[in-house]
């Protein structure tokens, strides 16, 4: 546990997205809601002490970043706008 995080950086095709009908914007906000995915759910209590339990639902991987919905109507995904 613990450690420096990972970082990625994600690159729009600008064309890509005129053509798919998705902003920038839009990529921005599909990106947060993906990598931002941590939930504190409570704690455990036992005779050693208290754990704080969170739930991540952070992608794990690139693959699965690029998998992300950027709009939750349409089959747009991460991976058709972006490098």
């Amino acid at each position: 546990m613990g450690g420096a995080g990972r970082q990625v950086t994600v690159t729009v095709d600008p064309a890509r997205a005129a053509a798919l009908g998705v902003t920038t914007d839009q990529v921005t906000q599909a990106v947060e809601r993906n990598v931002s995915r941590l939930e504190y759910l409570g704690s455990l209590e036992a005779e050693t002490g208290r754990t704080d339990v969170v739930l991540d639902g952070r992608p794990a991987g690139l693959y699965s970043l690029g998998e992300a919905l950027i709009l939750p109507d349409r089959a747009v995904k991460l991976r058709h706008v972006s490098e």
